[in-house]
C-alpha cells in the first residue's frame, strides 16, 4: 500500500512524518511519501523552534494559486505514484479534500483520484467551479459531495478549525465515512493507543476501496 502525505500550512514535509510517527511505526507494510508544498512561506512559529526550514503551503489567497496546487497534486502523482490513498494534515487534509472534489464534480463518472482518504484536522476544502479571484475564501458548499470512497475524519473537540473538519466530514458518503475525535487541539494525538486505532482505520478504509491490506 502507498499513500501520499499533504503537510499542514506553514510546516514541511519533514515535520509531517515527525508528526505521523507512530501510525508509520505501527503500519510497516505500508510506503508513506512525503512531499512539500510548491509554495514557500514563513513557517509556524512553534514549528520553527524545532524544525529547519524551508516551509510551504498548498496555496495562498489566490484563484490560481488553488488550481496549482490541483496541478502539483497531479504532477505528483505522475511522478511518484500510484498510489492507493491520500494523507493530509490541517491544509494538506483541504488540499487533498478539493483535488478530489475537483475531480468528481469536472466529470463524475470519472475514477477518483484516490481510492481512500485519511483527514486529519482538515481546514475548508475549496469549490474550485467558482471563479472569485480570492477562491481560498470560497469553501466547498455542503451540497457538493467528495466521491463515493472510505475516509476517515480526525477532529480535535478543542481544534479552532473543528467546524471546518466537520464540514468535509458531511461532504463524504456517510457510509463510507469515519469520524474519530479527540480531546485536543490542532494536532495528531501520538499515543500508542490512538496509533493503534488509526492502524485499523486505515487498513479498514484499504479493504474497504477494494484495494487490499
Amino acid at each position: 500500500m502507498k499513500l501520499l502525505c499533504l503537510h499542514g500550512l506553514g510546516t514541511n514535509s519533514d515535520v509531517f512524518k515527525a508528526q505521523l510517527e507512530p501510525i508509520i511505526r505501527a503500519l510497516v507494510s505500508v510506503q508513506f511519501t512525503f512531499v512539500d508544498a510548491n509554495i514557500e512561506c514563513p513557517g509556524d512559529v512553534e514549528i520553527a523552534k524545532y524544525f529547519r526550514g524551508p516551509f510551504y503551503r498548498h496555496w495562498d489567497d489566490t484563484r490560481e494559486s488553488v488550481l496549482e496546487c490541483y496541478e502539483y497534486i497531479h504532477e505528483t502523482m505522475e511522478e511518484d505514484g500510484p498510489f492507493d490513498g491520500v494523507v493530509g494534515f490541517s491544509q494538506g487534509a483541504a488540499a487533498a479534500a478539493t483535488a478530489l472534489l475537483r475531480t468528481q464534480n469536472a466529470d463524475p463518472t470519472a475514477p477518483p483520484l484516490f481510492k481512500f482518504a485519511i483527514f486529519f484536522c482538515a481546514t475548508n476544502a475549496l469549490d474550485t467551479s467558482q471563479e472569485e479571484a480570492a477562491l481560498a475564501n470560497v469553501p466547498a458548499a455542503k451540497g457538493m459531495r467528495l466521491p463515493a470512497i472510505p475516509t476517515v475524519h480526525v477532529v480535535g473537540q478543542k481544534d479552532d478549525v473543528f467546524a471546518e473538519s466537520m464540514t468535509l466530514y458531511e461532504l463524504a458518503d456517510p457510509r463510507l465515512a469515519r469520524l474519530i475525535t479527540h480531546s485536543g487541539g490542532h494536532v495528531i494525538p501520538k499515543d500508542a493507543a490512538f496509533a493503534r486505532k488509526m492502524q485499523d482505520l486505515i487498513e479498514w478504509a484499504a479493504l474497504a476501496s477494494g484495494g487490499g491490506g
